[in-house]
């Protein structure tokens, strides 16, 4: 860990670790039991606190999941000027628990979106992480009003640039930064009427609603129609891919 992130500073690079991701992770630390996830720290303790023992938790890292934390963790989290990176759909799918996410943007931590890997997700679909964030912050909290949906597309977009360093290249519509954006159309059935335009995006819109993306001023999306990709090309491997996997699963299993 320590050789990692001293990688990163060298490199002015984010330092990201999946980190008190589930209770295992946390009690294995504790008890000293090793494991695959487990901090094997001398002083057998949390994960965070094995961290800022060995000094490798500042504004370079990133903390993925988070989803095991104490109010006092928070606070000294919250001092070291790392992000979070909340993973929704894949912490509910896993069942690895909650994130506080209220109490660390409360805090004044740094707290972006993210949808994990597509084992423990499968759609990583933005639009369905902001909405779940949104809700599920609510019945954490116990608070209709925590995560209300300007903070959770800001965590989707300008908290990831954050997190990530480049604020001031990318996460918002100014000039000077890259033209990364999309268009969302509203006539869609799903998203008429429209009273609120960021609320709409948070709990009405949904990915078929994106009609065009640019990135770095690059239309990649047209019309809903990619342009760089060829979709058929693209499906004919995937299947080729799964049929080897699907393959290797039955030969694995008779063995």
């Amino acid at each position: 860990l320590k050789e990692g992130h001293a990688l990163a500073k060298q490199y002015n690079i984010p330092f990201h670790i999946h980190l008190h991701e589930t209770k295992k992770e946390v009690d294995d630390s504790e008890a000293g039991a090793g494991g695959q996830f487990a901090h094997n720290s001398e002083n057998k303790c949390r994960p965070l606190e094995n961290l800022l023992n060995i000094g490798v938790l500042d504004e370079s890292v990133v903390a993925v999941h988070m989803t095991q934390l104490t109010d006092e963790e928070i606070e000294k989290f919250s001092k070291t000027g790392a992000s979070v990176v909340h993973c929704p759909a894949s912490n509910l799918k896993l069942a690895s628990g909650f994130c506080p996410v209220g109490k660390l943007l409360k805090a004044g931590v740094n707290v972006a979106l993210g949808t994990d890997g597509a084992a423990s997700n499968n759609s990583l679909n933005m639009f369905s992480e902001m909405r779940l964030a949104s809700l599920l912050a609510k019945g954490v909290a116990s608070d209709a009003e925590c995560l209300p949906a300007k903070d959770a597309i800001r965590m989707a977009t300008i908290n990831g640039a954050a997190a990530l360093g480049v604020a001031d290249k990318i996460g918002s519509l100014e000039v000077g930064k890259l033209a990364d954006m999309i268009i969302v159309d509203t006539s869609s059935v799903n998203m008429i009427p429209l009273f609120d335009v960021l609320s709409h995006l948070v709990y009405c819109c949904e990915r078929t609603n994106v009609t065009d993306v640019w990135v770095q001023g690059k239309r990649l999306l047209e019309n809903r129609q990619l342009r760089t990709i060829d979709v058929v090309d693209v499906k004919k491997k995937c299947l080729e891919t799964f049929e080897i996997v699907k393959q290797a699963l039955e030969q694995q299993s008779k063995a």
